[in-house]
């Protein structure tokens, strides 16, 4: 088990995530400690990682933070979860909407962003 691999006293060093994200993180992987389950309880767990990433979907920091510490700790079920929650989020999503969500700063011209328009047109449509 894992638990009996834990070794009390070692530091796992996560500097990119906050003890809310790795809160949230142990209530997911608390629930999804490996066990075998019936079909009913595979759905009711779907239900329940739905209801999770929903309430991730109010703090702008949360869904990104949540992907990078299920990156780091190599918790497969929650960066599949995570992810496509982003993806969700940014569907159907313009450009503008994007880069002022993550902050991410527009380095282009008028000049150059026209031209990409240009060559991606059918992103347009």
């Amino acid at each position: 088990m894992i638990e009996d691999e834990i070794v009390t006293g070692d530091e796992i060093p996560l500097t990119n995530t906050s003890s809310g994200i790795l809160e949230r993180v142990l209530v997911f992987l608390e629930k999804h400690v490996e066990k075998e389950r019936d079909e009913d309880e595979e759905k009711e767990l779907k239900k329940w990682d739905e209801e999770f990433v929903e309430e991730l979907k109010g703090d702008k920091g949360y869904p990104f933070g949540m992907i990078l510490a299920a990156n780091f700790l190599a918790a497969k079920s929650l960066l599949d979860v995570a992810c496509q929650n982003y993806a969700d989020m940014l569907k159907d999503k313009s450009h503008e909407w994007i880069r002022e969500y993550a902050g991410i700063e527009n380095d282009f011209t008028l000049e150059e962003e026209a031209e990409l328009r240009a060559e991606n047109s059918w992103a347009y449509e």
